[in-house]
């Protein structure tokens, strides 16, 4: 698993400072896995993961999404990395 404060080489952050970069990390790359996927599923997939979307379980969500493309733990990793070095170049 991808440690995000020893690649931005912050491991000496207080708890208060790592959750602020979690959260600067985490809601990008949801939206960027979301936008993934919207791209790369067929019509009927965007319609079923629209339908999860408004329910709001991140859960089934999140099962559905790698049930249809495999793989996209490794583009998650790939667009994480990508906000890690955003969020650097601010720090």
């Amino acid at each position: 698993m991808l440690d995000i404060f020893k690649t931005l080489k912050l491991e000496n952050l207080s708890d208060e400072e790592k959750a602020e970069i979690i959260a600067q990390i985490a809601e990008p790359l949801s939206k960027r896995i979301m936008l993934y996927a919207y791209e790369h599923l067929s019509e009927t997939d965007r319609a079923e993961l629209e339908t999860l979307a408004d329910q709001a379980d991140e859960s089934k969500i999140s099962a559905f999404i790698k049930s249809k493309l495999p793989g996209l733990d490794q583009i998650a990793s790939i667009e994480a990395l990508k906000i890690i070095e955003e969020v650097r170049k601010k720090i």
